[in-house]
């Protein structure tokens, strides 16, 4: 084991997935950092509202699973390209949208670390 490995493991507020599944149209990351929430969906684009949709993917975070959630979602080639768009966003709007600042890079690695990008 690497000591990076094992010092991501001991830090106990470390960003990690608590938990990941299939919905009905792709998949749902669950992330936690230091009691903050994160849920990401990453699934392709199958709704043809693009006219180039094709190949396309689809990535939305919430960091709540109120009814009324924020939810930013955006759409690229590529996965990784959409979620790092959602990141752009998120952080663009957080302050009017009352959103907690996170570090995309780090939730970038930790779903590469799963393959999810």
């Amino acid at each position: 084991m690497r000591p990076a490995e094992k010092s991501d493991r001991a830090e106990p507020n470390a960003l990690r997935i608590t938990m990941q599944y299939h919905n009905r149209t792709g998949m749902v990351y669950e992330l936690e950092n230091a009691g903050l929430a994160l849920d990401v969906h990453v699934t392709p684009d199958q709704t043809g509202e693009a006219s180039d949709a094709a190949g396309q993917w689809i990535v939305g975070a919430q960091s709540s699973r109120d009814q009324n959630a924020v939810i930013i979602k955006e759409r690229a080639p590529t996965r990784t390209e959409a979620l790092r768009r959602v990141g752009q966003t998120w952080t663009a709007c957080a302050r009017e949208r009352n959103l907690p600042l996170l570090d995309w890079s780090a939730v970038e690695r930790v779903l590469l670390s799963v393959r999810a990008l």
